[in-house]
């Protein structure tokens, strides 16, 4: 098997191209204040700046977004780009409480329901392609037919005339006869930390919750994007092993005195295991991996000042986990597989 690149050290430094590996690929975080996080630390690690917008796809003005904005990190060499994009929620257990309750959190033009910003997606992507991250922009050669909607010009707010405004909807693509936008090539999809809050402390809770997750998050997530992002399968001694581009995470652990009865550790192992019984592979046909971000990071004990959001160090070693897995999917020798049903 390949090693791992240190992909970390290749986006850092000063060569002029990206390895091929990372060229024109987009890895899309559908999550919360931990992916918006990543987002940022992957651009000041690489001497760059995460742009802040709104979830239809316009940019703030000065880049003054909200906590709950989606940002974007773009890496460009020698006309390649590598994209890291984050989407914010609240939950799937009762995302309207959370969003009332932490209004400095959530961004008034927007839905609130994760379905419905699920479905909003493909517009933002596309919208903000022609300005943050051209190079996935369809060429002649793609085979596209190329029109002035395929990579439109994006547009900008200002942050407090947004507050004004009404809820912008955005084109329903699906309606439309042709609708291009950067296809994922990984997406990362969790619910965790928002629900902790509103969740009960009870078994039945906790399975209340898995429920939730498949019909509010994994479901939409395989409706909006299970015919585009495809899982990837090999035979190994005419086995058939199963490489998912779509992966659900587990919540790191928070600082020993953050945990109260919100992220107490055993709340958070129960939702963890949880995670990594598989329970969600039955629900949706295995559509989705385990990236296991607790397990990963155990015992480096670095928080940023408040205790609760990982530090630099485990946002790095997460980091190196999300590219090593999108490094091994694009290595695959991939043979066709017939399924009889």
């Amino acid at each position: 098997m390949k090693t791992p690149s240190d992909n970390l050290e290749i986006l850092k430094s000063n060569e002029t191209k990206l390895p091929i590996h990372l060229q024109n690929k987009l890895i899309l975080l559908i999550g919360d204040s931990y992916e918006r996080n990543l987002v940022r630390d992957i651009c000041e690690l690489t001497g760059r700046e995460a742009r802040a917008a709104t979830l239809n796809g316009t940019l703030f003005t000065n880049n003054q977004g909200y906590s709950g904005s989606t940002y974007v990190c773009t890496i460009t060499k020698d006309s390649a780009s590598f994209v890291l994009v984050s989407v914010f929620h609240v939950g799937v257990l009762d995302p309207m409480i959370n969003a009332k309750k932490y209004p400095d959190h959530w961004q008034p033009d927007s839905p609130t329901d994760l379905p419905d910003r699920i479905s909003w997606i493909p517009h933002m992507l596309k919208s903000l392609a022609k300005e943050l991250y051209p190079a996935l922009c369809p060429r002649l050669n793609d085979g596209i037919t190329i029109d002035a909607s395929a990579c439109p010009n994006s547009t900008s707010i200002d942050k407090s005339a947004i507050l004004a405004a009404s809820i912008i909807q955005p084109p329903l693509w699906k309606n439309e006869t042709s609708f291009w936008y950067p296809i994922p090539d990984m997406i990362v999809a969790q619910s965790s930390a928002w629900d902790l809050k509103t969740m009960k402390h009870s078994n039945e809770a906790l399975s209340n919750w898995a429920n939730a997750v498949s019909r509010f998050l994994i479901s939409p997530v395989l409706e909006q994007f299970g015919s585009v992002v495809k899982d990837s399968f090999e035979f190994n001694h005419d086995v058939v092993q199963w490489h998912p581009r779509l992966f659900l995470r587990t919540l790191p652990m928070v600082q020993p005195f953050m945990q109260d009865k919100t992220f107490e550790s055993k709340r958070l192992h129960k939702l963890n295991n949880l995670v990594r019984s598989g329970v969600f592979f039955d629900l949706e046909r295995k559509r989705f991996g385990v990236l296991d971000w607790d397990s990963l990071t155990t015992g480096l004990n670095d928080w940023y000042i408040d205790g609760f959001h990982p530090g630099p160090e485990p946002n790095k070693a997460y980091l190196q986990m999300l590219l090593a897995r999108l490094e091994g999917l694009h290595h695959r020798k991939i043979k066709p597989v017939v399924f009889i049903c």
